[in-house]
């Protein structure tokens, strides 16, 4: 997963990579996603840049992106059945 608003990686060439690389390998279980308004560490934000960021942790604990784990539990909600 790349929070839309990542500042350290550049959400668009990371899923367009993953994506490539894990058809590439053949993996049929897989899912890339961006999240929006998401930074690096998948906190709600408005930049994403590292002042910021510093700034939500100092404040106490930040604004996780809820779609961050819908992501997660829909995925793994798919793979249910295909490792018993």
């Amino acid at each position: 997963m790349f929070g839309e608003k990542d500042c350290n990686v550049n959400p668009i060439q990371g899923v367009e990579a993953y994506n490539k690389a894990l058809q590439e390998a053949g993996n049929q279980f897989y899912r890339v996603a961006m999240i929006p308004n998401a930074n690096h560490m998948f906190y709600v934000t408005e930049k994403g840049c590292a002042r910021e960021i510093m700034g939500q942790v100092q404040k106490g604990v930040p604004d996780f992106a809820p779609e961050t784990l819908t992501v997660l539990a829909s995925w793994l909600e798919e793979l249910k059945g295909h490792f018993d």
